[in-house]
């Protein structure tokens, strides 16, 4: 070996000593750190905190990966939890736990689902069963005694909800409280469910038929009710009081059909006697258009009626007593002013048996009048106008007599009428196709019983009776359109009752055939009708006292309360005591009217007392219908 060579060796064995003693015997470098991340799936808002150890993070809206800034050794423990979710999500975490083995973890997921909240509330009252509450498609059946309900179906935040009453038990009344909101953050802790007894008061009047006539004072309220009577004309004033005219009371003094105009007060239970009766009822017209103390309608029955805008009540028709005391047919039309207590004639004969002159189709002019008829239907529009349809009366030759198609509207702003629509004398209905409406479609001669004012301009009307028989079809007519849409029942006559279960939602149920009931519309846009009559054949006319309901939600009848069988004597029990086992006996043509609270009042008509007697009637009765 060269000097040179020995040279190299010493600096390579120096150089190799140094290097050793720097580097404290060995290594590549140093150690490696590992990333702690995974994915996220559902995350639709801001508000996720991971945490691991001290480090945490929080992904946005949206993100589907995570990362912490902290890196781990080998060997180092993590733990990924989700130590707070965004609002209305529930985040959770699956494989966050472990140990970093010469890699980073690759399986850690988090995941996020919307949070589903609770439907449901609180229910009192509840003794029976067959209570269904709903929300949307969704439906609870509550068993009687339950305090609480809650739906299958969970909601999402945001979510609207809408709880309503399907089908209560027969019994009882349920209504809902606090029952449309949406979800905000949290289950709705104040839906509540209020169950009552569905019962009927006797609030005045006899339980026998017949009963003997009590003086009244004119101008002095009282609690005794007017003499018993049937198809008395009514209306419903804008402070809620109800006004009684005439009808036929053969009991009452002088006359069977008096001219007497009687006020209830619901809130006092007062009747007062506003207008008493003349001597046989017979008319005074004064002069055309010209209100006067002394003027009065002749004691009539039958009559239609309304309330305008302004809270006058107006008269037509009917039959009674003419100017000369005859009695008959009338096409007379009366406004009654409240406020001064005056009747002015309006339009019409003073006679009896009064022609229809027409005019152009659509026109109001200031020669046209409806012929006389009674049992006609009466409703308004928008507009305050007067509109008639059908009844029983004669044609303009005065030759025929029938039911009438025809549809009438009086102007009050022009004092004018206009036939709006026509048909022959007992025209067959057309029904084209159900739930359609068409410039085709008529319910044909009708003698309407049973109408409801659904809304300004658009009236619905049930059964009553037409050439071929009674009829239990339903109708809807709209000004607007000048259509009629037949929405439910037979279009055959004589249609007998199905009653299916007391309180039960059917597409099979059905009034029947029938006229002479009366009708009242509630807040929820369901149609009540309570008693009439059916023509029995040989066992004679059938009267009732079942209430029903047709529901607008469904579209199908329920039967709510009374008898099944025909011609059933009345429960009265005790006088302003309501109870479950009280209710009125059968009867036909009582008047009719709801009140703001959603009462319904009944008044009088023709038919069975407490003890099963057969007669005319002056009771009073409410029930509770919503």
């Amino acid at each position: 070996m060269s000097n040179w060579q020995r040279a190299l060796a010493v600096v390579g064995l120096i150089g190799l000593g140094l290097l050793t003693g720097c580097g404290g015997g060995g290594g590549g470098g140093p150690a490696p750190n590992f990333a702690i991340g995974g994915s996220i799936s559902g995350l639709t808002a801001d508000g996720l905190t991971l945490t691991n150890g001290n480090d945490t993070v929080s992904p946005a809206s949206g993100a589907t990966s995570f990362q912490f800034s902290t890196k781990l050794a080998n060997a180092a423990s993590y733990a990924v939890t989700a130590t707070k979710s965004p609002p209305a999500l529930t985040c959770t975490v699956s494989h966050g736990s472990g140990v970093i083995n010469q890699a980073s973890p690759t399986d850690i997921a988090v995941t996020c689902v919307p949070v589903q909240y609770v439907l449901g509330g609180s229910i009192s009252g509840l003794t029976a069963d067959g209570l269904v509450l709903a929300n949307g498609n969704d439906s609870v059946s509550v068993a009687t005694g339950a305090t609480s309900f809650e739906f299958a179906t969970k909601l999402l935040n945001g979510s609207n909800y809408e709880v309503t009453v399907s089908q209560a038990p027969p019994a009882l009344l349920c209504s809902v409280s606090n029952g449309t909101g949406s979800i905000n953050l949290a289950s709705p802790t104040n839906i509540t469910v209020t169950c009552a007894a569905r019962e009927w008061t006797w609030k005045s009047g006899s339980s026998t038929a017949n009963p003997p006539i009590v003086s009244a004072t004119q101008g002095v309220p009282s609690l005794t009710p007017p003499s018993a009577r049937r198809d008395a004309v009514s209306w419903t004033d804008s402070a809620g009081n109800f006004w009684v005219f005439g009808g036929e009371a053969p009991y009452a003094a002088g006359t069977g059909y008096p001219n007497d105009l009687w006020r209830y007060n619901p809130v006092s239970s007062e009747w007062t006697l506003i207008r008493s009766t003349l001597a046989g009822g017979v008319a005074v017209y004064g002069t055309l258009g010209v209100a006067s103390p002394g003027n009065v309608p002749g004691g009539r029955h039958w009559a239609s009626s309304w309330m305008d805008q302004s809270g006058d009540l107006w008269l037509f028709g009917g039959i009674g007593f003419d100017t000369a005391g005859m009695w008959g047919l009338l096409n007379d039309l009366w406004r009654y002013h409240p406020a001064t207590n005056e009747w002015t004639w309006i339009s019409g004969s003073q006679n009896a048996y009064g022609l229809s002159v027409y005019g152009p189709l659509g026109t109001a002019t200031a020669s046209a009048v409806p012929g006389a008829r009674d049992r006609g239907v009466t409703f308004t529009d928008d507009s305050g106008d007067l509109w008639l349809f059908g009844g029983f009366g004669d044609q303009p030759d005065g030759q025929s007599r029938g039911a009438l198609a025809e549809m009438w509207k009086f102007s009050i702003a022009s004092g004018e009428w206009a036939l709006v629509s026509d048909g022959p004398l007992n025209a067959p209905s057309v029904y084209g196709t159900l739930g359609v409406a068409s410039a085709s479609n008529t319910p044909g001669g009708r003698i309407f019983d049973v109408v409801w004012q659904t809304a300004p301009g658009e009236v619905v009307m049930y059964g009553g009776e037409s050439y071929e028989g009674y009829r239990s079809d339903l109708w809807k007519y709209s000004t607007a359109t000048g259509d009629w849409t037949w929405i439910n029942g037979a279009t055959t006559p004589g249609v007998q009752n199905s009653y299916g279960t007391l309180g039960l939602d059917d597409a099979t149920n059905t009034p029947g055939a029938r006229v002479g009931s009366v009708a009242w519309a509630d807040a929820k846009g369901n149609l009540w009708m309570f008693g009439g009559y059916s023509d029995g054949t040989s066992a004679g006319l059938q009267l009732y006292n079942d209430l029903w309901e047709f529901r607008a939600s469904t579209q199908h009848w329920v039967w709510i309360s009374g008898s099944s069988s025909s011609n059933a004597a009345g429960t009265y029990g005790t006088v302003g005591a309501p109870a479950l086992a009280n209710v009125p006996g059968a009867r036909l043509y009582p008047s009719a009217w709801a009140d703001a609270a959603g009462r319904l009042w009944l008044f009088g008509g023709a038919g069975y007392d407490g003890a099963g007697g057969l007669g005319y009637l002056n009771d009073v009765w409410v029930i509770q219908s919503n």
